[in-house]
């Protein structure tokens, strides 16, 4: 179900990009509520193998300045759980998943409010940043620890800030990984 349901976002995205808009309007959004109801829905899945997920809420609120997102809150969540999925399947066990916001500026992008989930778990090897970003790539260590996968979850995700405006990244250090949701500052009201 999981799978038909990333493939039939996949396709809308693709119609989205197209036409250059959203088929759901965008709406004021309070996205550490956001975050928290997600990693509420994925802790369970997390203490399978001892892993916790938290939610840095002090972080949100220097980012957010108790300011709400405007964004398409489906397509959000779907790019955030993409990103929790993840880091659920590929973190060491007991480990700690940390979602946390910042305001920054990233690489050659206006300031921006950055969603940040970090992991720690397999590294990914050098070379394989940006194409862990294209669909269908999985990542060498990835398809060693878990076989099955489809490598569009990052994918779906990039697809999702692009219409947004914003943009993914990807920051590692040895076996810390640092995804990242890029928004532009215009998106906070």
């Amino acid at each position: 179900m999981h799978l038909i349901k990333n493939f039939a976002l996949m396709s809308n995205l693709e119609a989205d990009l197209e036409l250059g808009q959203f088929r759901e309007q965008p709406e004021s959004v309070d996205i550490l509520r956001l975050c928290i109801n997600l990693a509420n829905d994925f802790q369970p899945q997390a203490a399978e193998s001892e892993k916790k997920i938290v939610v840095d809420e002090e972080s949100f609120a220097g980012a957010l300045q108790g300011k709400k997102v405007r964004l398409v809150k489906n397509l959000i969540a779907q790019a955030v759980s993409n990103l929790l999925e993840n880091a659920v399947k590929y973190s060491d066990s007991r480990s700690t998943i940390v979602i946390s916001a910042e305001r920054a500026t990233v690489e050659k992008l206006p300031p921006s409010l950055v969603i940040a989930v970090r992991s720690t778990g397999l590294p990914i090897k050098s070379g394989e940043n940006e194409q862990l970003f294209q669909r269908g790539f999985r990542g060498t260590t990835a398809k060693q620890r878990v076989p099955a996968g489809t490598g569009i979850g990052l994918y779906l995700a990039k697809r999702v800030m692009m219409l947004h405006q914003g943009a993914i990244g990807l920051r590692t250090n040895g076996k810390e990984s640092r995804f990242k949701l890029i928004f532009p500052l215009s998106s906070l009201v």
